[in-house]
């Protein structure tokens, strides 16, 4: 039977790796925002994270396991669109004018939040397979939107495209640089959609 002294010690072990593995997946989120994930080196996180590369190496033996546990926080906080919200967000939406209306406001608010690691995503997702991996589930749910979006005509799968083609995220980075004020971006994506929509 372990006594109250071991269960404790061992509880404080357990925060302790918790802790450092925390700081080395913070280190890494910044150093790939800062430099690029394939651009980071153990070294560079060990460093940032004030920790041995030795201690990086343990807790995440490959560059992959890196990735996916950045990605797993950077995701959760931003929120990108999943498949299995879709036809919760467009409930209620009785025209085919408000779902399209209720998902350029959806991809504006998401590409707002996540800009940054959406760029640094798509430059480096042909050199880190975990970013592709990652990039192919926010791409799979914002596909389902855009299918739900159009659902009331049904639409085929053109349409489909023509809409992703038209929202997506370089367009949204596109406008903003340009200096389209973020609020306004949605309506602005909305007019292009259904005027090629619409033909």
């Amino acid at each position: 039977m372990k006594g109250p002294s071991r269960r404790y010690r061992m509880k404080k072990r357990a925060e302790a790796l918790e802790s450092t593995r925390n700081q080395i997946v913070w280190a890494t989120m910044q150093l790939h925002a800062e430099k690029g994930a394939a651009a980071t080196s153990q070294a560079d996180i060990a460093a940032r994270a004030g920790v041995s590369p030795a201690t990086v190496y343990r807790h995440f033996p490959t560059l992959g396991s890196l990735v996916r546990a950045c990605g797993s926080q950077i995701w959760m906080a931003v929120s990108p669109p999943r498949p299995e919200d879709a036809e919760r967000l467009f409930a209620g939406l009785g025209t085919t004018r408000e779902r399209l209306e209720r998902f350029a406001e959806e991809v504006s608010a998401f590409y707002g939040r996540a800009w940054l690691p959406l760029q640094n995503a798509r430059q480096e997702r042909s050199r880190v397979p975990e970013l592709d991996e990652e990039m192919r589930g926010i791409e799979a749910g914002l596909e389902a939107l855009a299918r739900e979006a159009l659902a009331l005509e049904g639409a085929g799968e053109p349409r489909v495209q023509v809409l992703l083609a038209l929202t997506d995220f370089g367009v949204w980075q596109s406008l903003r640089e340009h200096g389209i004020a973020a609020d306004a971006v949605p309506k602005m994506l909305l007019d292009l959609v259904r005027c090629a929509l619409t033909g």
